[in-house]
């Protein structure tokens, strides 16, 4: 009887660790999710207003994307990721287009390790 008591505590604890390793897992690929779906608002909102007339102006990509997506988590002027680090908006003038990086520090909130994530494009002028 003893034996089997045991059996039934061995497995109590397996499931328990099984599902909170599910669980880790599961959490972190929804801010991976949530962090791909903010790079979407970013890159919707500077495919959308960024001009050569906005960028004189002093074009605010951070203010842009709040305006269109208001539900965009931002801390100090800065979108945040799934795991509320600031993500990176470089914007550059290109000539005949803007060349537009978006990095995510990832995980472990540090720029230039190998979780960054990091979306490249360009708007065109015309």
């Amino acid at each position: 009887m003893n034996y089997r008591i045991f059996s039934i505590l061995s497995i109590c604890l397996l499931i328990a660790v099984l599902l909170s390793m599910t669980f880790s897992i599961v959490r972190s690929q929804i801010k991976l999710v949530k962090t791909r779906d903010v790079f979407g608002s970013i890159t919707v909102t500077i495919g959308n207003t960024l001009t050569q007339k906005s960028w004189d102006s002093g074009y605010d990509p951070v203010l842009e994307t709040t305006r269109k997506f208001p539900k965009t988590k931002v801390k100090d002027h800065q979108i945040l990721d799934g795991w509320d680090n600031p993500i990176v908006i470089e914007i550059e003038d290109a000539g005949t287009a803007f060349n537009v990086k978006i990095i995510s520090p990832g995980k472990d909130g540090v720029l230039g390790t190998n979780d960054d994530i990091q979306s490249t494009g360009s708007v065109s002028k015309e």
